[in-house]
């Protein structure tokens, strides 16, 4: 082992003794359940335009119409 790699080696090893895991309450506790379905209310478009604005790639994903929806039923 040259120098360098003694080196490395001892900067890795004390990055893991100094690393600290944060583990947060409730983190042994399962999740909640997701729910089957979500409903966003016609009247307000508020997470309609945040969706947009945060996810532009899937921009009109939350209110487009439903093509061959009776084949998912």
């Amino acid at each position: 082992m040259n120098k360098l790699d003694y080196v490395m080696a001892r900067i890795r090893a004390l990055r893991a003794a100094l690393a600290m895991r944060v583990i947060p309450d409730g983190a042994d506790k399962p999740l909640p359940p997701l729910p089957q379905t979500v409903e966003i209310d016609p009247q307000d478009n508020g997470e309609v335009k945040l969706w947009n604005k945060v996810m532009p790639k899937y921009r009109g994903l939350l209110n487009a119409t439903v093509k061959n929806k009776q084949r998912y039923e």
